[in-house]
């Protein structure tokens, strides 16, 4: 009997009808705090309301903090003596930002709408889920294990962050005249030198400690498979480590890939990888591949009728 790992990614849950975008992220942080939204914006320029087409892409925003700007405060800090309003400030900026933002992330999964029960797998499966919802287990009807890589619904922490480890361990070099002269501002300026290095590190997703470190992650990455099905992945290089390790211990599996609109990301995953036997199919096929319609009522209400008024706007 074959063994199989299909791999879930967001494209999955977006075509299950959720709406689980960064986007959608962002219109409720904007909606339910409104103070933490702005603070994003100040700490992270790219993802402000002028810019908010790169919420896309929010985990990799993550990376790119506004260093200039904190670098500029903590030059203040250094040169000036009267720093107290500089250093409150920035502090209060940096001080509980990654909590509030990991909370306000966790506390919007769990608002994510309740879904139908639609589809049952068509045969047996182990699963290594990317999301952070139920959508396996309530739509999909999966009654397996599954494993999910960075957490889900209900669990403490969740997450999320992005890959760059220079952007996670950058060092704030303390200049001359503040290394040569004890100040009364010096200790504001190193405690806030050691904030912001330590902030840095805080939304930084270090995929090798995951697998180390979270034991059911580790040993479903570290099987063999004959057949590796890959469904709403972005295949990008934040997640990479992940894939790599699959292909290390599966280089003869046939991967089938889904792809939303165009297969270039594909094609570039399956030479960065080396594998030879692969074929691709886009999501909504891959999904009927290996599951099937267990509630046509349901299937109507979520799949069938919803895209057959969109056709119709279309027209």
């Amino acid at each position: 009997m074959k063994k199989r790992l299909i791999v879930i990614g967001n494209g999955f849950d977006l075509h299950s009808k959720r709406k689980t975008t960064y986007e959608d992220f962002r219109i409720y942080l904007k909606n339910s705090d409104e103070e933490l939204y702005n603070s994003i914006s100040g700490l992270y320029p790219r993802l402000s309301e002028k810019r908010k087409e790169n919420w896309c892409n929010f985990e990799h925003e993550l990376a790119n903090i506004n260093l200039s700007e904190i670098n500029s405060q903590l030059d203040q800090i250094a040169r000036l003596s009267n720093t107290a309003g500089v250093a409150e400030n920035l502090r209060e900026n940096l001080s509980g930002f990654y909590s509030k933002l990991q909370k306000s992330f966790e506390k919007w999964v769990s608002t994510l709408k309740k879904t139908k029960n639609v589809y049952k797998p068509r045969g047996a499966f182990n699963y290594l889920c990317f999301n952070y919802t139920d959508t396996l287990r309530k739509m999909y009807s999966v009654k397996n294990a599954i494993t999910f890589v960075h957490g889900k619904i209900g669990d403490k922490k969740l997450i999320f962050g992005h890959g760059d480890a220079a952007a996670a361990n950058y060092h704030i070099q303390m200049p001359t005249y503040v290394e040569n002269e004890w100040t009364n501002d010096f200790g504001n300026y190193y405690q806030l030198k050691i904030e912001v290095e330590h902030f840095g590190k805080g939304f930084y997703k270090d995929t090798k400690k995951i697998v180390q470190n979270k034991q059911e992650v580790g040993k479903i990455i570290n099987s063999s498979y004959d057949e590796v099905i890959i469904i709403g992945c972005s295949l990008d290089l934040i997640d990479d480590f992940y894939f790599s390790e699959i292909v290390k211990r599966s280089p003869k599996a046939q991967y089938i890939i889904s792809y939303h609109s165009i297969q270039s990301s594909c094609c570039e995953f399956v030479k960065r990888h080396n594998i030879n036997a692969y074929s691709f199919f886009k999501t909504k096929q891959i999904i009927r591949k290996y599951f099937k319609i267990h509630n046509y009522f349901n299937y109507l209400i979520v799949f069938a009728i919803p895209e057959f008024l969109n056709g119709l706007k279309k027209r």
